[in-house]
């Protein structure tokens, strides 16, 4: 699977916030669900989630993630954004790998 998008994000609050530009392209909307890998730099942990996308695209990164990762807030951390799962219309959920 190659990725569909990758980026720097600051650790604010345990979330991150989904590039404008990444979210226009692929056609990102509030409510639809992506699937993410997250890699702390400083120890070299990785770990990939889901999120559902919220307002100007920010991403609840889930606590035990932040944890296992050793993720502090204000902690450059390396996104990869691997699948998106739209907002389902008209009971049909669209997948985007």
């Amino acid at each position: 699977m190659n990725p569909l998008a990758y980026y720097q994000a600051r650790i604010s609050v345990g979330k991150v916030t989904l590039p404008y530009e990444t979210r226009e392209r692929y056609g990102i909307k509030t409510g639809d669900v992506v699937k993410v890998e997250i890699f702390n730099p400083k120890t070299k942990k990785k770990a990939v989630f889901t999120a559902k996308v919220s307002t100007n695209g920010v991403m609840r990164i889930p606590k035990e993630v932040l944890t296992n990762l050793d993720v502090k807030l204000g902690d450059i951390v390396d996104i990869t954004l691997l699948e998106i799962y739209y907002l389902p219309y008209n009971n049909v959920v669209m997948i985007h790998e």
